[in-house]
């Protein structure tokens, strides 16, 4: 059931965070037959999170910008070739080649990280403790998937409360 982990000795070990696994649990239970074969369905969930976060990350961070200037299609038609390119020509495609719980867990930590970091965005933009709270979450959920990944929206975070009390 949670295949970040190995066995030796009768005990397991775990190589990555849990958070793969346990988005399989409710599945697994649901669909007993299933157990096993829900690695490449997760990783392309983890990639369309991946993209959509992105996404929205570059729009929060134009509106920052240029919050009062009109979209145009030059523009809207660069964010969407750079969408494109993130999710087929960058290493988020190799990742999901191949259905491997390894490259599951490093497009989750991916995914979530850049969720995290437009969620941070949303925060800086207009600073609630309900949008603190997600970022924090989508933060502690990308250290759960892949720690290396997940401290650099951990350090944004502490980098943005230590502007904000300064």
């Amino acid at each position: 059931l949670f295949r970040s982990a190995f066995k030796v000795g009768g005990k397991f070990y775990e190589y990555y965070g849990p958070w793969p696994a346990l988005l399989r649990v409710p599945l697994t239970v649901v669909f007993p037959g299933m157990n096993g074969r829900w690695t490449q369905s997760s990783m392309t969930l983890a990639l369309v999170v991946a993209l959509v976060a992105a996404s929205s990350l570059a729009w929060r961070i134009r509106t920052l910008v240029r919050s009062d200037d009109a979209v145009g299609w030059v523009e809207a038609s660069a964010v969407a070739l750079f969408i494109f390119v993130l999710g087929a020509g960058s290493v988020l495609m190799f990742l999901t080649s191949q259905a491997w719980v390894y490259h599951e867990a490093e497009i989750w930590g991916c995914g979530l990280a850049l969720a995290a970091f437009a969620a941070l965005a949303e925060y800086v933009a207009d600073p609630t403790r309900r949008r603190l709270i997600v970022t924090a979450v989508l933060a502690a959920m990308a250290v759960d998937s892949r720690a290396s990944v997940g401290f650099g929206p951990i350090a944004a975070i502490g980098l943005q409360i230590g502007r904000a009390h300064v």
